[in-house]
Formats: structure tokens, C-alpha cells, sequence
């Protein structure tokens, strides 16, 4: 239940937007396994730099260079604390509030919406300007099923408290899980505590049944 290779490969080349990055900073706060593999993925370029004639600091680069990036990288210090978060009372991972106020995202009070059932909320937290995926805050009431829909775009969810299981696998706090474009499920949540998530969505779900009609009678 961790990124594969791909998205953490994308992540470490700079490639993800915003609401990938933020899901994949919370969940390396708390798998040691994935920073592994991230420092892994990281090694290649390390390996090219001091593979360069003369290694690094050889002659292959300008002169002066190492010492300039040497001197930049003591400048920039520690990162910042950060600010008093609205987002205080949700358990939000660190490295995901960071990621997000990094990369220009707001760190606003959540503007919880209904999301289909009773007990169910969700708020947008940022949406990437270059691909348009949607960084979303969920919360869900225990013992209680989220309503049949259909993935009409990649969905990538970081649980971060709680759980639910569903017909692909039983998820708790801290994996990572995806669902493909075209999976359809029904998710229980977990009867011990809420379930909250953090999710990278594409593209809208459509919900079935009758909850589909309505929500195809109301154009969302």
C-alpha cells in the first residue's frame, strides 16, 4: 500500500503537480520504506555528478561553481516553521501543509462540502493550475458505507486517520492507495473512529444509482 515506483520516480524528478507532491510528502512522513526508496530513485543524479571528470568539483564544471552551490545551500538554512495552520484541528500531514504553502497553495480554513451521503464532507484544498487535479481533504462518520461511484479519472488517497476497506483491500491510516479510471466501489468505512483522507482527484466521480440521477439532474 505505498506509491509505486512511477509516481515516487516522478515525484523525485520534479514532475508532479502540487496535489501529487502534498500526497506523497504525508505519506513519507510516516513510511520510512518509501524515504528509502526516494533516496534510492535520488541517487542516480549524485552518481552522475561525481562520475564527471574529475569528479565533483572537477574540471568538467565551471569554476567556482561547487563552491557557489555550497554557499546558496548554507543561505537557505533550516525550513521555516510553519504558520499557525487553519487546518490545525485536521490531521494533516506536515510535510503535506508544507509541501502546499511551498508551492503557492493556500492554507485556508477548509470550506467543507457535502459529499453524498449523510456524515460524508469534503473540502478542496488546492487545485493545480498545469494539469487541474484537485487536492481534497475528506472526513467520513464510522460504520457507514460512502456511496457506489465510478472513477472517471485517477484518484490517488493518502488515509490519514481511520480506515475503510472496499473489494480491492482494507486501508488504514498512513497507506496509499489509487483507483483507475473506469473502478467502480462502494467503500465501509472503519466502525472505530472517522475516516479522513487526503486525495489527489482528476477528474470528478459519478455516483450511481439514484444518486447519480441527481447528481446528473443537478450538472455536477
Amino acid at each position: 500500500m505505498h506509491p509505486p515506483e512511477d509516481i515516487l520516480l516522478s515525484f523525485v524528478s520534479g514532475e508532479s503537480d502540487l496535489a501529487r507532491r502534498a500526497l506523497i510528502e504525508g505519506h513519507l512522513d510516516g513510511c520510512p520504506d518509501c524515504r528509502a526508496a526516494v533516496r534510492s530513485l535520488s541517487a542516480p543524479g549524485a552518481r552522475l555528478l561525481a562520475g564527471l571528470p574529475g569528479g565533483v568539483g572537477g574540471s568538467a564544471v565551471p569554476s567556482g561553481l561547487w563552491d557557489r552551490l555550497r554557499t546558496r545551500v548554507a543561505e537557505i538554512g533550516p525550513p521555516p516553521a510553519l504558520p499557525a495552520s487553519p487546518l490545525a484541528d485536521c490531521p494533516v500531514p506536515a510535510g503535506a501543509l508544507r509541501e502546499i504553502a511551498d508551492l503557492g497553495g493556500a492554507l485556508h480554513a477548509p470550506n467543507w462540502r457535502f459529499a453524498g451521503a449523510l456524515g460524508a464532507a469534503f473540502a478542496i484544498l488546492s487545485r493545480d493550475a498545469r494539469t487541474g487535479a484537485m487536492l481534497l481533504l475528506g472526513r467520513m462518520k464510522p460504520a457507514k458505507f460512502f456511496p457506489e461511484h465510478r472513477h472517471l479519472g485517477l484518484e490517488e488517497i493518502l488515509i490519514l486517520r481511520g480506515g475503510f476497506e472496499d473489494q480491492y483491500g482494507d486501508f488504514t491510516a498512513g497507506m496509499y492507495t489509487a483507483y483507475e479510471p473506469g473502478t467502480v466501489h462502494r467503500p465501509w468505512i472503519d466502525e472505530q473512529e472517522p475516516c479522513w483522507t487526503l486525495s489527489r482527484l482528476e477528474k470528478p466521480v459519478e455516483f450511481l444509482g439514484w444518486r447519480g440521477v441527481a447528481q446528473r439532474m443537478l450538472g455536477k
